[in-house]
């Protein structure tokens, strides 16, 4: 995915269906697990709240 964003395929905060079918391309042919695009989809939202979550945990407890 960041990939993806670098080569600037990430538009107004949002991935094209397009881009989504080469990550699922991507993530697929490195991984041993075959997954659909609303799985890719769902483990992205997941991951980025977990990465939130995870950042206002470091503001409150002063961990760096």
């Amino acid at each position: 995915m960041l990939n993806e964003v670098n080569k600037g395929n990430m538009d107004s905060g949002t991935f094209s269906t397009n881009t989504w079918r080469r990550i699922l391309l991507d993530v697929n042919n490195q991984g041993k697990r075959n997954s659909n695009l609303n799985q890719l989809k769902q483990k992205f939202v997941t991951l980025c709240a977990m990465h939130h979550e995870f950042y206002d945990l470091l503001k409150h407890t002063g961990f760096g």
